[in-house]
C-alpha cells in the first residue's frame, strides 16, 4: 500500500471510530421528566416561589437593604414547599442567609427565613 492510498483508508477508518453507535437524543435525561413537575403537596415550581415571594415580603425590614438575601429567602422557602423531608431550618441554612441581625432588625435574615417558610408549610398545608 503506498502512501497515497493509506490515507484515505485511515481517515475513513478514523471517522468511522469516531462517530458514535447511536446519537444522543435527550430522551433519557431525568430532567425533561421533572421539569414541571408538581410537588406531593400539589405546589408548581412558580405557586411555591409566589408563596415565598409573599411570606418573604412580610419580613421587609430584614430584605429591603439586600435583595439578593430576599431571593434567597424566597428560594429557601419554596425548597421547603417543594422537598418533602426538606424542613424550613435546613432549607434556610442552605441558602446561607446571615445569623445576625443588622443594625435595626429584630431578627437575623436566617430567623425570618425560618418563620416565613414555617408560615408558608403551615399556609400550604391547611
Amino acid at each position: 500500500m503506498t502512501k497515497r492510498s493509506f490515507i484515505p483508508v485511515l481517515l475513513v477508518a478514523l471517522s468511522a471510530t469516531a462517530t458514535p453507535a447511536f446519537a444522543f437524543d435527550g430522551s433519557d435525561n431525568p430532567g425533561v421528566d421533572n421539569r414541571d413537575a408538581k410537588a406531593e403537596n400539589g405546589l408548581g415550581r412558580e405557586e411555591a416561589r409566589a408563596i415565598g415571594r409573599d411570606e418573604c415580603s412580610e419580613f421587609k425590614t430584614n430584605f429591603s437593604e439586600n435583595k439578593s438575601q430576599f431571593g434567597k429567602c424566597v428560594s429557601a422557602v419554596a425548597k421547603s414547599l417543594r422537598q418533602p423531608g426538606v424542613s424550613a431550618r435546613e432549607a434556610c441554612r442552605a441558602s446561607d442567609l446571615s445569623h445576625k441581625p443588622a443594625e435595626g432588625e429584630k431578627r437575623s435574615d436566617f430567623s425570618a427565613c425560618v418563620l416565613a417558610a414555617k408560615e408558608a408549610n403551615q399556609e400550604a398545608s391547611s
